[in-house]
């Protein structure tokens, strides 16, 4: 009863503290990555270092990219460092269940360390890559209708913090279903591409070009 009030009692501590709303959310993220943590540590305690349960920590790593926070991902890195290497040198059996882990803890944490390093890498890229497409149009890599509108929004509120003006174009292309119709959606396609191109080269870089669907396009003039 007491070592499962001492196990249940770690993983308290930290679902308290990450759920304090007086905290900022760098110390809640922080609290509910130590939990987390600690959970994978926990089940690696309880089966005796079965090296299966340690698989338990890249499950919680890819959660922990949800924070999109490198000081969560190198919280994450030390802390299986530190874990077993300290903790297989106090107690190797309860870390690691194989003798090359066990004659040489150290250097067995450091790679267990590399692996979660790698994962957090790999999560942040995907993490990063899927929000790059979801606020672009797939065609024209330009702004997507979604992001346009946020773009606005920012536009607004810049322009009402600086006294200045903004502008927004709406622009369509006049007889582009024809093109589709006798040439096909493909050069339909390529119109649309070269019309994006065209925009990038004649706004400036403050400028936010957008594609809302179809052949319609939107451009923020910022500062006007």
């Amino acid at each position: 009863p007491v070592h499962t009030a001492a196990d249940a009692g770690i993983l308290g501590f930290f679902a308290v503290m990450g759920t304090q709303r007086r905290g900022s959310r760098k110390f809640r993220s922080v609290m509910v990555a130590l939990g987390l943590l600690s959970s994978s540590a926990l089940m690696v305690h309880l089966t005796g270092g079965l090296i299966e349960s340690h698989f338990h920590f890249f499950v919680v790593v890819p959660l922990l990219t949800l924070y999109s926070d490198w000081s969560v991902f190198l919280l994450a890195i030390a802390y299986v460092a530190l874990h077993h290497g300290v903790l297989g040198q106090l107690q190797p059996a309860a870390v690691f269940n194989h003798s090359a882990a066990l004659r040489a803890p150290w250097r067995w944490a450091l790679l267990h360390a590399a692996y979660v390093l790698g994962a957090s890498i790999a999560a942040l890229v995907a993490w990063r890559a899927t929000e790059e497409r979801a606020l672009r149009d797939s065609l024209t890599q330009l702004a997507n209708a979604e992001s346009f509108l946020e773009q606005a929004h920012k536009a607004r509120a810049r322009a009402a913090r600086r006294k200045e003006r903004f502008a927004i174009l709406y622009l369509d292309l006049d007889g582009f279903k024809k093109i589709n119709d006798t040439l096909g959606h493909a050069a339909g396609d390529q119109l649309l591409i070269g019309v994006a191109d065209r925009l990038r080269i004649v706004l400036r870089d403050t400028d936010t070009p957008a594609r809302l669907g179809g052949d319609e396009f939107a451009v923020i003039l910022d500062n006007i």
